[in-house]
């Protein structure tokens, strides 16, 4: 039998269409920050953590990405006298070059420990207080970093916080 024009092309071969080469090698998605794939969840989040030494680990993950784009941050701010201060918190991040001044509040809040109902309370006036004192304030919720993370989102997560 006679085969009637070319053979198909090897995988990870380039075919010229006129002048336009094109490569039809499957294209492996890597994710956000470039990382193959790997065996466990846990693996994954703390690749996307990288080398932060201190916070959680969503924090982590949050503060490699701030530092990855070259974005001004300051970590575990204090704001009106820290937490030692009546009125006084502590907020995850602050990015002044976000926005109007003095900048932007990211919260990073945990599933479990911001669902309680009492923590729900001090939340809304550390929010309160923020924003009165001019900050925009945005919150990043632990289960939503990590689907982005195991999505291969994170990247379009963030930019959506802190510039959506």
């Amino acid at each position: 039998m006679k085969r009637i024009g070319k053979p198909f092309p090897m995988l990870g071969s380039k075919q010229t269409i006129g002048s336009i080469s094109a490569d039809i090698a499957p294209k492996v998605p890597k994710g956000d920050l470039g990382l193959a794939p790997t065996k466990s969840k846990r693996a994954r989040l703390e690749a996307a953590a990288g080398t932060v030494p201190t916070g959680t680990l969503p924090e982590r993950i949050v503060a490699n990405w701030l530092t990855g784009r070259a974005i001004p941050h300051q970590s575990q701010s204090p704001i009106l006298g820290g937490a030692l201060h009546i009125g006084g918190s502590i907020v995850d991040f602050v990015l002044p070059t976000i926005g109007l001044p003095p900048g932007m509040a990211l919260r990073v809040q945990g599933a479990y420990w911001h669902s309680i109902f009492s923590r729900q309370g001090k939340d809304a006036m550390q929010r309160d207080r923020l924003i009165a004192q001019g900050y925009q304030t945005v919150d990043a919720w632990e289960d939503e970093i990590y689907e982005a993370v195991l999505g291969g989102y994170l990247d379009d997560y963030m930019i959506g916080l802190v510039y959506g």
